[in-house]
């Protein structure tokens, strides 16, 4: 996957929020599932874009302490 706008103009949009989100994390990682490997995933994905929904999915795998401290910070005030 590119990260160009101009080498993938039909996600120049979702790249741009990618490049602006990543900048709020220590650490990002992005992995290519072909489409024959993920099927319901793709199907719901050209619907969501069809239907003008927008979505979004973290999967972190390393809880940062200092990042839930003050998610729990801002909770309580």
């Amino acid at each position: 996957m590119t990260t160009n706008p101009v080498e993938w103009p039909t996600f120049a949009i979702e790249i741009e929020m990618f490049r602006r989100l990543q900048e709020d994390f220590e650490d990002v990682s992005l992995s290519h599932v072909p489409r024959s490997r993920n099927g319901r995933a793709d199907t719901l994905a050209k619907e969501a874009r069809s239907r003008g929904y927008i979505f979004s999915h973290i999967d972190q795998t390393q809880i940062d302490g200092d990042a839930l401290r003050r998610i729990g910070s801002s909770a309580t005030t």
